[in-house]
Order: structure tokens, then sequence, then C-alpha cells
């Protein structure tokens, strides 16, 4: 996965006032497949990766703090300049991805953001946890560290590490071009 420009100073965008920067979009999803394939026909994106969130691959995996195991498969496709779609489906009947579709249906589950490194990453989670927020989910894939955090009306993702250790295992092409 190629990741978006990370910003000049990550910590500018929540110490200095300014607006935090949004790279991802993601939604959960009962079906990854058939929803990619809709996304494709209707909004002509792609191509998609996808990626495994499996023991192997996924670890430290940690809900509200507790160490845990579950799993999930995620695609993401470039939707514009340094943003992204993400699906999500869970694949065990367990879990906080599992309860939130189960909760509230298919939809946007959080926003993402990817900072510049782990140093980056880690300040921003210490200031989102001064300001009140908690850590719903924290793990490692790959060389890339992520967590999400309460920051209520929505879940805000924050990411880092080595983009280009996170292989997919497969790739759903792009839609054909559209025909004059």
């Amino acid at each position: 996965m190629t990741g978006p420009q990370p910003m000049s100073d990550a910590l500018s965008s929540v110490s200095d006032g300014a607006r935090p920067t949004v790279h991802q979009i993601a939604s959960l999803v009962h079906d990854l497949d058939s929803s990619v394939n809709r996304l494709k026909e209707l909004m002509g994106w792609g191509p998609w990766e996808v990626y495994d969130y499996v023991p192997g691959r996924l670890r430290e995996l940690t809900v509200r703090g507790e160490r845990t195991e579950f799993t999930w498969v995620g695609a993401e496709a470039q939707i514009g300049t340094d943003l992204y779609v993400e699906l999500l489906q869970p694949t065990s009947e367990t879990g906080i991805l599992y309860e939130w579709l189960t909760a509230h249906g298919e939809g946007v589950h959080h926003v993402g953001y990817w900072a510049p490194d782990i140093e980056a990453a880690e300040k921003i989670q210490r200031h989102l946890l001064q300001a009140g927020t908690d850590v719903l989910l924290s793990a490692w894939i790959d060389d890339v560290y992520f967590y999400y955090m309460d920051t209520r009306p929505m879940i805000y993702e924050v990411w880092a590490g080595d983009l280009e250790t996170l292989a997919p295992v497969r790739r759903i092409d792009a839609p054909p071009a559209p025909v004059d």
C-alpha cells in the first residue's frame, strides 16, 4: 500500500489548534466482495487491495486495554489525493467490529489518519487521552501500528509504520474505463 503524504508536523493537527487530517474513511460491511463490486460499479473506485487481519500478521490486539483475538478482512482503494476508502468485514463472530456491525448495520465506522511515524502516533494518542477519549482498539499488522480512539460522535483511527510491509493478500482490479 502506498501511504498518503503525512503532515509535516503531525502534532499541529492536535496541539496547535489546527484541524486533524483525514486520510481514510472506513465502513463495516457484511460481504466484502459484493460491497467492493457495488462501489466499483457505482463510483468507479478501484483497484482494491485486500488484507487479512489474522493471527500471524495481526499481533498485540487489544480492545479497551485487554488482550483479545478476532479476525477480519479489509479492502482499500484510493479515491482521491491522499484519500482512501476502506471496507472491513468481520470474519469471526466475536470482537468489537462484529459487535458494531450487529448493533448498527453496514455503514461508516471510522475515519483515519496516517501519522508520519510511531512517535507522532503516540503523541496524538496521548493528546486524545488527555482530552478524555479512550483507546477502543490497538494492534499491529505486519510492521504497521494502529489504534482506534473513541472521539464521539465518531471513531478516529491513527496508524503509522512501514506501509511497504503491508502486502495485500489479493487485488481486485479497477472497473473498466467508460467508453465514450
